[in-house]
């Protein structure tokens, strides 16, 4: 849609592309500071066709489009992009252009687009119910998507820490062309999985290995100086042209904000968080980081799947396209800007960033269009032997990419819509803080609702030194007002705890009641790195996928790893938060209100 509005609008469409930035005014990064930071990082130098100007080298001024050669305000990019923007760029299917981009328009549009969706939900549910298939009533996700088709039979449920890190060097050893290793960090005692790293280059000569990370958590050192950088940064010394290690730094810690916050501080600004394993065609999405906690005594949640070939492939993609917008790692521990800084030129990092992502989702909708049913004919399936779909929602806001945001709704009115099928919704979050239109979706479920979420216990700052102590009194806070201020008498709230144990996991799950053995069933789960709450819609880059199987075998799995996080919780009530460890010193409650979305 944005670039048929372009076409027909500016003669010089390229560079008014370049030149579009919806969450920040145009500063003059240029004249900020250039002095060398502790790591070295190479200021870049723009060219002169990296410059933006339109027309007579005006700026376009934040958060305008031009539109029927008059500038009007957008609230923000996607509102532009999101609805039917990838299938329109592959099938050019009658793009819906705004007229007058008023705000009455856009909300009568966004309107019609729900009611359209709900009718279409509505019509085909009973059929397809019947049929005992779920995946058809998810058409109005898949259409707009990217979407895999995987075998059922080869997705493995891991439910422990420790069978999670044995998969992990499972699949580097057993890789033959290609290992992809992405979390917000690599803990520096990990110095057994870089040894497998390097045992498994020296053995295949062919094989190569991209390491993604988040910069500020990777670069924070500890008292003895070592840091994730420290750690593989051997594995670039020793194999160059076969190791590739990225650090995805956030645009919006700029230069003089970053010399302000010290490390640590100043990761609430944005982190890289997606969590990717890939070995060969195999893939591993999780929700846990490289570190020894997460590999023994921190609960969270991993998924296997075993040859899936094109979902693989998609994540393989996704992992190459950040790294070049991230820095490199050269040796002797420089980190080499592959673009646009974004700590002193944030503008032109996010327009590299927004084309390239872009592209890359523009590229796969059009590769998974085969699977797809493209036909008008509303009660066919993507494929007789489909039993079980895949469809990646990457969240990354500060980049203008908003899948997960953007479906979320879509995922739970069509659960809500066939509530007497789906019986219960079950959610769960190490760090409980969901947005406002989350908890709203939550009060007006028709289903049961359990939301299962850390015990102070249970939270890796619990006792902490220093400020970051208060941190589970923070997420008390948040559990208590879902707790207090739900409509929904059918929610309730459990918290994990385990002595010994801390607990991470990040999910949500349908269940579907089974006639015969009365036992929930859940067909509908999403997994990744999300925690569903401010922080990961509107700070860190975030990857998750929407599963929906019809196979019988996996849904009990499935439902076993719902099992399996019960284990160890308890059902909060009023008693719970009258208690007087959990009452929440008033500086916390001020500091909660005032910087919610870095919680």
């Amino acid at each position: 849609m944005l670039n048929t509005i372009i076409k027909n609008n500016v003669a010089n469409s390229q560079k008014l592309e370049n030149c579009l930035d919806f969450t920040q005014s145009q500063n003059n990064f240029h004249t900020l500071l250039n002095k060398q930071d502790t790591l070295k990082l190479q200021p870049i130098n723009l060219s002169r066709n990296q410059e933006c100007s339109v027309h007579n080298n005006s700026v376009l001024p934040e958060h305008h489009i031009i539109q029927n050669n008059n500038i009007i305000q957008d609230s923000s990019l996607n509102n532009l992009i999101q609805k039917n923007y990838y299938s329109e760029k592959v099938i050019n299917e009658n793009p819906e252009i705004i007229e007058n981009g008023n705000n009455k328009d856009d909300k009568d549009l966004k309107n019609k687009e729900k009611e359209e969706v709900e009718e279409e939900v509505k019509e085909v549910s009973e059929f397809y119910l019947k049929k005992n298939t779920v995946i058809p009533l998810f058409k109005p996700i898949y259409n707009e998507s990217a979407v895999f088709s995987v075998d059922s039979s080869k997705i493995e449920i891991i439910k422990q820490p420790t069978d999670y890190y044995n998969k992990i060097k499972e699949q580097i050893l057993q890789a033959k062309h290609r290992v992809v290793l992405t979390a917000l960090y690599i803990g520096i005692d990990q110095v057994d999985l870089v040894q497998t790293l390097h045992k498994a280059l020296s053995e295949n000569k062919s094989l190569r290995v991209t390491i993604l990370f988040d910069c500020l958590r990777g670069t924070r050192t500890s008292h003895s100086g070592e840091s994730s950088v420290t750690l593989v940064a051997p594995l670039v010394t020793a194999y160059p042209d076969r190791v590739e290690v990225a650090l995805y730094h956030t645009p919006e810690l700029t230069k003089p904000l970053k010399m302000l916050l010290p490390q640590r501080f100043n990761e609430i600004i944005g982190l890289f968080h997606a969590k990717i394993v890939i070995g060969d065609d195999n893939l591993i999405l999780a929700g846990a980081n490289l570190s020894t906690e997460y590999f023994v005594n921190r609960q969270d949640r991993y998924v296997f799947f075993g040859g899936a070939t094109s979902l693989s492939d998609y994540f393989y993609d996704l992992a190459l396209t950040l790294t070049k917008i991230s820095y490199q790692l050269a040796p002797h521990h420089t980190l080499i800007p592959s673009g646009p800084d974004p700590t002193t030129n944030p503008l032109q990092f996010r327009q590299t960033a927004f084309h390239a992502l872009d592209t890359f989702l523009t590229n796969w909708y059009a590769r998974t269009q085969p699977l797809r049913n493209n036909n008008k004919v509303k009660r066919s399936k993507l494929s007789k032997n489909t039993d079980t779909i895949v469809i990646p929602m990457l969240q990354m806001k500060q980049l203008h990419i908003e899948e997960n945001e953007r479906l979320m709704e879509i995922i739970m009115r069509i659960i809500d819509e066939n509530s007497d099928y789906w019986k219960n919704i079950f959610i769960t979050s190490g760090y409980l803080n969901f947005t406002t239109e989350f908890k709203n979706l939550l009060n007006e479920a028709h289903a049961n609702v359990d939301i299962l979420c850390a015990a102070p216990q249970a939270n890796s700052f619990y006792k902490n030194p220093g400020i970051s102590g208060y941190i589970p009194a923070v997420y008390t806070y948040f559990e208590r007002q879902v707790h207090d201020e739900t409509s929904n008498k059918d929610l309730k709230v459990h918290e994990y705890i385990r002595p010994g144990w801390t607990y991470h996991a990040k999910g949500l799950w349908a269940s579907y009641k089974n006639e015969k053995t009365g036992e929930l069933l859940p067909n509908v789960t999403i997994l990744g790195s999300t925690n569903f709450g401010r922080r990961s819609m509107k700070r860190d880059v975030e990857a998750q996928v929407l599963l929906i199987t019809d196979n019988k075998k996996l849904q009990k799995e499935i439902a076993k790893e719902i099992d399996n996080l019960l284990n160890y919780t308890v059902i909060v009530n009023n008693e719970t938060f009258d208690k007087q460890e959990r009452q929440i010193p008033l500086p916390v409650k001020v500091v909660t209100k005032l910087f919610q979305s870095m919680f």
